[in-house]
């Protein structure tokens, strides 16, 4: 990623929760999608799991699409359940040209 610019979007702020403060735990998971690399600042990293498409079950109706547009499917492992989100709808095309436009200037 060296000499790149790369977008990072807070992941808690997008998810309609408070914006953190970066601190020594907080990590930039940089991601791949629809070929445009995004990074997403998010408290801590865990767990590293592969998912595959027959792992993942749909999302439940909640009575909210809010929650929904971000969440693809969830996926139950070792009881726990894991919201696979959306990249694309986490970070669209739109927003991310606006911000590279704007850290250009």
């Amino acid at each position: 990623m060296r000499g790149n610019v790369l977008v990072v979007v807070d992941l808690a702020q997008r998810l309609g929760l408070a914006a953190i403060e970066p601190d020594k735990a907080s990590v930039i998971v940089v991601v791949e999608c629809d070929n445009r690399t995004v990074g997403l600042l998010v408290d801590a990293v865990c767990d590293i799991i592969t998912v595959t498409d027959d792992m993942r079950q749909n999302t439940p109706e909640t009575g909210s699409d809010i929650p929904k547009s971000f969440v693809e499917g969830l996926v139950m492992m070792d009881s726990r359940i894991i919201s696979v989100l959306s990249l694309p709808a986490l970070v669209p095309e739109e927003a991310v040209q606006r911000i590279t436009e704007m850290a250009a200037e």
